[in-house]
């Protein structure tokens, strides 16, 4: 497991175009500029030059000073903790093919189990290309005008108002995705349409909006399971890659759990973790041998598939876990409680059994 590298440098101009605005004095001589626009949020720019303030401390600082809370503009580069927290040979792969068909312009679907890493992938993208990112999750549910324009009845008049999802690929921003494939695909064509040639779409009021040449589009999803809905070929050529995620093998996972986790827990104790979860997904997909000696193959097989469920914990859980645990005694506890807490009482026994095999007690 290695560290990311540094997001890319980005110049943020400070100076002001079209009208001045007002400037306000903040604590410490600084001064901060607030201009309104009319096609969007307020601008809100440094007025002491480029000291490197960043717009998110300026707007808190006016919400705290004044009482202004201001607009802010759709989505925001993701912040350190959302994202990897250290790149491994799989994910340094997936995240190569990702990177690829979004440079040539192309969306990207990755599909995989929950918790494997699919959003944290793609906002590691948005976070290492300093772009703004926004992210959609998808439903049964959602319809064509969850993402294109919601229909206002004021005055007796009708207008069409333009959904966050279509301002988002208006403007050019990272967009993630999330369950794209819980919709239908009639939800489906609308996201896809929009890398057509031309990338457009017309509005009920006749409007046009066109997709900006920067607009990113990530998609994530699961290989099965309920309501998932199968992609026909004619979607699925739309993506320019379908990557096909899973979680880490054993020893990367250790590794990142290692990565996280610092010298605070010894590494046995890490990937006797790592190890744990992954026999629970073995078991529940069927690889698992049952002829080998371990204590879950000497309980029912109902209780040993009902204890795998448990102890299958996902990646994301395990690096929440390592990152909460300042020493070993902690991080037991957290994972403990991730296994144990709701568990029956004809269970419990078993999974206690089964941590203290793995000595996670």
């Amino acid at each position: 497991a290695v560290a990311l590298p540094p997001p890319t440098p980005v110049a943020e101009s400070t100076s002001v175009d079209g009208g001045s605005g007002v400037t306000l004095d903040l604590a410490g001589g600084r001064k901060v500029r607030v201009r309104g626009r009319a096609d969007g949020p307020p601008a809100i720019e440094s007025a002491n030059g480029s000291d490197g303030v960043a717009v998110d401390e300026l707007r808190r600082a006016l919400r705290a000073e004044y009482g202004l809370n201001l607009a802010s503009s759709l989505g925001h580069v993701p912040p350190a903790r959302s994202v990897l927290p250290c790149l491994t040979a799989s994910s340094w792969q997936a995240l190569r093919l990702t990177q690829g068909a979004l440079v040539a312009g192309r969306p990207v679907f990755l599909r995989g189990p929950t918790g494997c890493g699919k959003s944290a992938l793609a906002r590691t993208l948005a976070h290492l290309w300093n772009l703004p990112a926004v992210e959609f999750s998808l439903t049964g549910e959602t319809s064509k005008t969850d993402l294109t324009a919601a229909r206002r009845l004021t005055g007796g008049a009708t207008s069409w108002s333009i959904q966050g999802f279509l301002e988002a690929a208006s403007e050019g921003l990272f967009v993630i995705v999330n369950e794209y494939n819980l919709a239908y695909p009639d939800v489906h064509s609308i996201i896809n349409g929009l890398f057509d040639k031309g990338g457009r779409l017309l509005l009920p009021d006749g409007r046009v909006v066109h997709a900006h040449p920067d607009f990113r589009l990530v998609a994530t999803g699961f290989a099965e399971g309920p309501g998932v809905k199968p992609l026909n070929e004619a979607v699925e050529n739309r993506f320019g890659a379908v990557i096909r995620m899973d979680y880490p093998p054993l020893d990367e996972e250790a590794a990142i759990l290692a990565f996280v986790a610092g010298e605070a827990i010894d590494p046995a104790l890490l990937h006797a973790a790592a190890e744990l979860a992954a026999t629970g997904r073995s078991i529940l997909s069927g690889a698992w041998d049952r002829d080998a000696r371990h204590p879950l193959n000497d309980v029912p097989a109902d209780l040993a598939g009902a204890a795998a469920e448990r102890v299958s914990l996902t990646t994301a859980e395990l690096v929440t876990s390592a990152r909460a645990g300042d020493d070993a005694a902690t991080f037991v506890r957290w994972l403990r409680r991730g296994v144990l807490d709701g568990s029956g009482d004809d269970i419990r026994p078993v999974l206690e059994a089964t941590l203290a095999g793995y000595g996670l007690v």
